[in-house]
């Protein structure tokens, strides 16, 4: 469940959500929920084969997603009935490599891009605490020589378009303003121009422009 959730930063599904999803059938009379009354009961023959049906699941999931391979197919020494763990093995990387399949299975690709999507929301998550720490909680526009003095409200993207916005180094503090809602309105619309002389940290040169005149710029 940790691989499949990608560490958790992806939402974590039981085991029989992702046995559903994979197809994977264990006879097990027997719920999750269940387990309790029947230790109270003393009806261990049935709490048995519960736990005998979870580890039949888990395996048969692992072997799924390429986590588990049979040791023959590893080319390992040992019974060729036994399971080893694939060294380096990633399910966001290879595909599935159950021995009961003819062919290797990829691994869903709604997965892979749930997980993509989740570490990118996570680095964006993590450098805007970044750079609401540098601003001071303070808009970071300086006009005229005057640094706004409204709340900083919003983060800015130097770097942004369709399918670039927080991705790459558009996602790093150093390529983005911490900005009031009223800045951050007029630079979308063009009406403060904003200029830096060094591509690897705009911030260190960053200039902004009003090239618009309009009252609500004032920034003070």
């Amino acid at each position: 469940m940790q691989v499949l959730a990608d560490q958790w930063t992806l939402t974590y599904r039981s085991l029989g959500f992702y046995c559903t999803r994979f197809g994977i059938t264990v006879p097990d009379e027997v719920t999750g929920a269940e387990v309790g009354a029947l230790v109270e009961a003393g009806d261990w023959p049935k709490v048995h084969d519960h736990v005998r049906a979870d580890v039949a699941k888990t395996a048969e999931l692992a072997r799924r997603i390429g986590v588990l391979v049979r040791a023959d197919r590893a080319e390992t020494t040992g019974p060729s009935e036994s399971l080893t763990v694939q060294e380096g093995t990633s399910p966001l990387r290879t595909g599935s490599t159950g021995p009961e399949l003819a062919f290797p299975k990829p691994f869903p690709q709604v997965f892979a891009r749930q997980a993509r999507r989740a570490c990118q929301q996570a680095r964006e998550r993590r450098e805007n605490t970044t750079v609401k720490a540098r601003s001071g909680g303070r808009c970071e526009v300086v006009l005229d020589g005057k640094r706004c003095r409204r709340a900083g409200r919003e983060v800015h993207h130097l770097l942004g378009g369709n399918g670039r916005r927080g991705r790459g180094d558009s996602a790093l503090a150093t390529h983005k303003v911490h900005t009031c809602v009223d800045h951050h309105r007029l630079m979308g619309l063009r009406w403060i121009e904003v200029t830096w002389a060094t591509p690897d940290n705009p911030m260190a040169t960053i200039q902004f422009e009003q090239v618009r005149s309009t009252p609500e710029a004032t920034g003070g």
